[in-house]
């Protein structure tokens, strides 16, 4: 800490640098957005082949490549892309302030029914409260069961769930591998 700074003037300065942070943490979620876009319009085109005889130029892949971008991440910034600006209508200044992981993992569950619901789980919650919510989903469960029943997650650890507040139950094997009960 400066002793020269007072309390005052050393807050003011952090707090403009904190606000910088947030602005800048919302261009970088949104770049991804715009980033998806066109990486989908290159693939559809194949407009990436216009840029020369060269090897990285001449499959989709290889252009990724060339620009640093894994090409699991490419094919996920489209989706993310396609999904939420052209499937659900969002404009990307919605979308702000939401990383693109998190939004990838919504992408298995979202639709025009729940997706206002999602995406403020999505910048409301921690990232492991929201992959638990998700993987609830994954399994069938509705979002209301899912905030009805408050030892959920237990009983879908023993593969299956009983909630003693619906009184449902369902011996179904959840997809996916789930560890044995730790909570026993």
């Amino acid at each position: 800490m400066d002793k020269k700074l007072t309390p005052a003037k050393g807050y003011q300065i952090a707090k403009n640098l904190d606000n910088k942070i947030d602005e800048l943490q919302g261009l970088a979620s949104l770049s991804f957005l715009y980033i998806g876009k066109i990486l989908k319009e290159l693939k559809e085109k194949r407009l990436y082949q216009y840029l020369g005889e060269d090897i990285e130029y001449q499959d989709f892949e290889s252009y990724v490549q060339s620009k640093g971008i894994q090409l699991r991440k490419a094919y996920y910034l489209i989706q993310i892309y396609s999904t939420f600006i052209i499937g659900l209508q969002y404009k990307p200044e919605e979308l702000s302030n939401i990383y693109w992981t998190t939004l990838r993992t919504l992408l298995p569950v979202v639709d025009k029914d729940n997706s206002e619901e999602l995406l403020a789980k999505a910048r409301s919650l921690k990232r492991s409260d929201l992959d638990i919510e998700i993987k609830q989903l994954r399994l069938g469960l509705t979002l209301e069961k899912i905030h009805d029943c408050q030892h959920l997650w237990k009983h879908i650890i023993r593969e299956y769930w009983e909630c003693e507040k619906c009184r449902e139950r369902t011996y179904q094997k959840p997809k996916g591998k789930i560890k044995e009960d730790i909570w026993k």
